[in-house]
């Protein structure tokens, strides 16, 4: 697992979530690409895999403190990719007043919880709509369609 953060899972939230892309994007891009993975998963497999991080951290972290403690790791250091495009949404004025901890934490349980309906469903259609629903959780400001259409 720690091997998947670091040559794969980090580079590609680095590169998804650099300051060069305006924040709102990061976020939106991010979670057009997981639709984008577990409609390929499903094809290739025929089942939606749903996030490997909170499979293992929802599945053994209880019973394994070692692996608990990687999987807590991992998600918090993904948390500050979310929590620094909230952030950086938020001084461009591209959404609503909050308070950034607060809503990252919101945000996440929002995807993790539509990326696990997706694997109990069967079905990456119900991720489709993810990066309209997390712009809606934001209360951004004057996004058009165009930024969270395919």
């Amino acid at each position: 697992m720690n091997r998947l953060w670091l040559h794969k899972w980090k580079p590609q939230l680095d590169t998804q979530f650099s300051p060069t892309v305006e924040p709102l994007a990061r976020i939106v891009n991010y979670l057009k690409l997981m639709y984008q993975k577990q409609a390929e998963v499903k094809k290739e497999s025929g089942r939606v895999l749903g996030c490997p991080i909170c499979s293992v951290g929802s599945e053994i972290s209880t019973r394994d403190e070692k692996i608990g403690a990687k999987v807590r790791e991992i998600c918090g250091q993904k948390r500050c990719y979310f929590e620094s495009a909230i952030r950086d949404a938020l001084a461009a004025g591209s959404i609503e007043p909050c308070d950034p901890a607060e809503k990252v934490g919101g945000l996440i349980g929002l995807i993790e919880g539509i990326i696990s309906q997706g694997r109990i469903m069967n079905d990456p259609e119900v991720i489709r709509r993810l990066p309209g629903m997390a712009l809606d959780f934001l209360r951004a400001k004057d996004v058009s369609m165009a930024q969270i259409s395919d």
